[in-house]
């Protein structure tokens, strides 16, 4: 836990320091045109959002993805390589769980599209907020 932490705060860091350089960059015509409260709501809001809901949740999910896939693999080779029955059954159990579970989480998603819109008219009214 305190190395996601870590890297998510270098990482939120590092990205806020990006947006804020290459900012500075921009020539003053160009300055000029973005809104003080736009730098500064990327820069705190949306770095962060970026970061916790974005590169740490990838991370989390490929390295279950990989405990998923080493789980499968040990329950398709282990009979064979302990010299046990191989059973109909170990590959249901193994593959029926895969298949099904994308299924159950699409349907979630489907479910759920109005909550995320609403969210993101909430974002969106508080960018508003902050413009104003």
């Amino acid at each position: 836990t305190s190395i996601s932490w870590r890297v998510a705060g270098k990482s939120r860091a590092l990205l806020q320091a990006a947006l804020v350089d290459r900012f500075m960059k921009y020539d003053e015509t160009s300055r000029l045109k973005v809104q003080d409260s736009d730098l500064v709501m990327a820069v705190t809001r949306d770095t962060t959002l970026l970061v916790s809901g974005g590169y740490m949740t990838v991370t989390k999910f490929a390295a279950e993805l990989g405990k998923v896939a080493l789980m499968m693999m040990y329950q398709l080779i282990a009979p064979l390589i302990f010299g046990k029955p191989y059973y109909r059954s170990t590959v249901i159990c193994c593959i029926l769980p895969t298949v099904l579970l994308p299924t159950v989480l699409v349907g979630f998603l489907i479910i759920r599209r109005q909550v995320t819109r609403l969210l993101s008219k909430q974002h969106d009214m508080q960018n508003r907020v902050v413009d104003a």
